[in-house]
Order: C-alpha cells, then sequence, then structure tokens
C-alpha cells in the first residue's frame, strides 16, 4: 500500500541518521534503509522498507488483452466484463456500442482480373484483396480508463484494434504508445513519493545492493 508505506517511514525517523531510499522506475517500487549510515559511518543497512507497486485488477486485465490476437467471442466477452472502464470509437472518433459490432464481422473478398493482348504478347495480373467490415461502422479504439497501480492517478489507455482476416477471424488490440504511457506512470511515481517522503528521506532514482 502506498499510503501505509509513505505512514511506515515516517514513523521510522531516526534523528541522527537520514534514512536513503531508491526508486526503481523499471520495476514500480521503492525501498527506504534506515540504517545505511555514510562512508564515514557506515551502517547494516538491514532495517529496511520496501514498497513495489501491484496493478490493480483492471489495468492487470488490460494488459492480458493488449498485443495478443482474440477469437470475436472472447473479446466479446472480456469487454461485457470491463464495460464500466471502456470508451469504444469508430474510425472517425466518434462513440458507439461495441460488442455487437465485435460479435459480428463480415469477410469481404474480392479479386480483380486484368488481362492485356499486344501483337507481341500476353500480359495478365490478378489481384486479391481481403477485407473486414460491418454491416455499419466499425470500431477502431478501445478507450480503457483505470488507474494502472495503487496510489497513481486514473488515466486513459488506448487499444487500437486490427482484425486479422483469417478463418475465422480473430481480433488484436494494440496499446497505443505503451512506451511513452509506461514512463508517464514511472515519472508519476517518483513525483508521488517525492511529494509525500521527500522531506523524510533522501530520494535517488535507481537500486541499491549491500556490498559483501
Amino acid at each position: 500500500s502506498f499510503r501505509d508505506f509513505c505512514a511506515y517511514v515516517e514513523q521510522h525517523q531516526k534523528l541522527d541518521d537520514l534514512p536513503q531510499g531508491f526508486v526503481d522506475q523499471d520495476d514500480m517500487s521503492c525501498t527506504v534503509l534506515f540504517n545505511l549510515g555514510d562512508q564515514n559511518l557506515p551502517g547494516h543497512g538491514d532495517d529496511k522498507a520496501t514498497l513495489k507497486l501491484k496493478p490493480t485488477a483492471a489495468f492487470k486485465a488490460m494488459q492480458q488483452m493488449a498485443g495478443r490476437a482474440h477469437k470475436q467471442a472472447d473479446l466479446a466477452e472480456w469487454m461485457e466484463d470491463w464495460h464500466e472502464f471502456i470508451t469504444v470509437l469508430d474510425s472517425t472518433g466518434e462513440g458507439m456500442p461495441v460488442v455487437q459490432k465485435i460479435r459480428t464481422i463480415t469477410i469481404k473478398a474480392q479479386a480483380e482480373r486484368t488481362s492485356t493482348e499486344t501483337t507481341f504478347g500476353a500480359q495478365r495480373s490478378s489481384m486479391d484483396s481481403i477485407e473486414a467490415a460491418h454491416a455499419e461502422k466499425q470500431p477502431a479504439d478501445l478507450l480503457f480508463l483505470a488507474s494502472p497501480y495503487d496510489g497513481l492517478e486514473a488515466r486513459t489507455f488506448t487499444l487500437r484494434l486490427s482484425i486479422l482476416t483469417s478463418e475465422p477471424p480473430v481480433i488484436k488490440p494494440r496499446w497505443v504508445m505503451q512506451e511513452q504511457q509506461e514512463e508517464e506512470m514511472a515519472q508519476e511515481f517518483k513525483d508521488k513519493l517525492t511529494a509525500e517522503i521527500g522531506g523524510l528521506c533522501q530520494l535517488t532514482v535507481g537500486t541499491f545492493a549491500l556490498g559483501q
């Protein structure tokens, strides 16, 4: 718990030894050592508290769906389960009810043939195209609004839908700007730690391991 961790750090202050905190932004964790000491008087470094943010159930569910191909029924059921977090946009950016559209996908196959006859020879070409469409509009983006981790603010994640025209067709949601949003969440984590316990301990971005 983010709040419990900050409260614990506040309650375990030592007047003669400022705690040292290390923020691992990749792991979304923070470790505070209360008896690390300094170069002149090193401590044992065994009195510590560690916070590792736990993803919320909604964010974890979104992560599990992103980047994988899913059957129509599986994606529709997932959307029904998490409909409170989801807004659906079509290709023009307008909102739409999506579950019914996800359940009904029409595969259109078109074939085009070109034949050219000349005095010296003949040339023939063919072009086949397969298109996935709905009777009406087609969903393009899923906007998933949720708090990713305990202690962080809610944010909107965009899942862009791609329809793979296999038999049967499958749908692949892609997390748009995933790395950028992961960096933003890591920065928010550090900023919130700084605001809560920055005056109680010295925070450093990185990890620390005691020497042998």
